[in-house]
């Protein structure tokens, strides 16, 4: 993924909000590193044109020991041959009742709960930014 962005990259998520250059880079490696080698994706219905592109994805793993499959709607913009802007939709009320249980199903659809979620997901990016900074200067 990381080989198809634009240097100028932007990266809109319901969880990141958007990221760009770096940062949206290091979104792809936080995900991967976080949803482990047990994590199944696939993609389906990808429309591409000279500019834009769509597809669907469905990604599962697991967040603790509960199982999450999300759907998952990526939208492209390309220049030079990249894409300078990807964005993905997906439902967090949805997600936020198989990461949650009935927690989740209360909450999850609140904006309070999107304001939090996008803020620890947030936090979390920094510190593995600034930890991934760290090894590279040791």
């Amino acid at each position: 993924m990381l080989d198809c962005y634009h240097k100028n990259v932007v990266y809109d998520d319901v969880s990141f909000g958007k990221q760009q250059q770096e940062k949206a880079k290091a979104v792809w490696r936080f995900l991967i590193k976080n949803v482990g080698e047990k994590a199944v994706i696939t993609f389906s219905n990808i429309q591409t044109s000279a500019t834009s592109g769509q597809a669907n994805g469905t990604i599962t793993y697991y967040f603790g020991k509960r199982k999450i499959t999300n759907e998952i709607t990526a939208t492209f913009h390309f220049q030079d041959g990249k894409i300078i802007y990807h964005k993905d939709e997906y439902n967090l009320w949805k997600w936020s009742q198989q990461a949650f249980g009935f927690v989740g199903y209360l909450i999850g659809w609140s904006l309070a709960f999107r304001w939090l979620i996008r803020w620890q997901m947030q936090r979390s990016l920094q510190a593995f930014i600034r930890h991934q900074s760290d090894n590279a200067l040791s």
